[in-house]
């Protein structure tokens, strides 16, 4: 039987810094998913992280600029990586299910091989196939999360645009960046657009389906400026138009949707079990790295 003292359960940024702050086993039995356009703040200090003040601004379409902080997703695989090499994440990807129980955890790996892990506190950041939890006091179900739509951009892709937002929550920002295709020339682009709705508006509402999304992400590139190919000379330019050429509308091709997992459901605290639901940032302002933890001494080392 594996003893710990302390375990953290789930396997999301805020649990990884939590770990890394406080050196303590991570055990989870999905790991969340990090998009790439998900930002700290600018000015957010990760220099203990030994992360560069990076800042990443994204043209827009009044000349304006908006600007990001660093990368969610750089903080979140590095320090994955130095939890991993230091041992605090005993059973990697292994794990299946776990129970809870009083004294141990019961987990379920793999090929049903079943092992047991006794503690004395548990930090629960993720209940996705945890069992033996407490009762529920407010469930998430009906919480907006993010929703992405996924487009390749077929007319327009040359578009100098980077970032697009709009005031409502469906389509609410529109990402542009370097198309990953590979049968595509350099400076082309594509797109990603974010909406915020519930698990059950991405899934069922008619109004909120990618068929939609496609619809009003065509709507605010052409507000924006975008255009595609040209398409011969304007016939009343300069007479009536100061453009002295046509060109077709841009379109797009849609990919894949994906729904992050809401919020794990608040649940009530017990004597040996607690729920986190502190953000990445809180994490770092309430926890202090100890300096000479086998982790720390690998991320000085890189």
């Amino acid at each position: 039987m594996f003893r710990y003292g302390k375990i953290a359960i789930g396997c999301s940024l805020s649990s990884a810094l939590y770990c890394f702050y406080n050196q303590i086993p991570m055990i989870y039995v999905e790991r969340r998913k990090i998009h790439p356009f998900e930002f700290f703040e600018t000015g957010t200090d990760l220099s203990l992280l030994k992360i560069e003040p990076l800042r990443y601004d994204l043209k827009m379409s009044d000349d304006g600029v908006a600007t990001f902080g660093p990368s969610k997703r750089q903080v979140y695989e590095k320090i994955m990586v130095l939890l991993s090499l230091s041992g605090l994440v005993p059973f990697s990807n292994l794990a299946k299910s776990v129970h809870i129980e009083k004294k141990h955890l019961k987990i379920i790996t793999e090929r049903n091989r079943v092992y047991e892990v006794a503690y004395e506190e548990l930090i629960v950041f993720d209940d996705t196939n945890i069992s033996g939890l407490s009762s529920i006091l407010k469930d998430s179900k009906d919480e907006k999360t993010q929703v992405l739509d996924w487009f390749e951009i077929n007319q327009g892709s040359n578009t100098p645009l980077d970032y697009i937002k709009t005031d409502d929550n469906f389509v609410k920002d529109i990402f542009l960046y370097k198309s990953k295709r590979p049968d595509v020339k350099p400076g082309v682009k594509d797109l990603v657009s974010i909406s915020y709705l519930t698990p059950s508006e991405a899934k069922y509402d008619y109004q909120n389906s990618d068929t939609y999304a496609r619809f009003k992400i065509l709507k605010t590139m052409k507000e924006a400026g975008v255009k595609g190919q040209k398409n011969g000379k304007n016939p009343n330019y300069p007479d009536r138009s100061s453009e002295p050429f046509k060109w077709l509308s841009p379109k797009i091709t849609f990919v894949t949707r994906e729904i992050v997992p809401p919020p794990m459901s608040k649940y009530r605290n017990t004597k040996k079990v607690k729920f986190c639901y502190d953000t990445p940032e809180q994490i770092m302002s309430e926890n202090t790295i100890k300096i000479n933890s086998y982790s720390t001494k690998l991320l000085n080392a890189f």
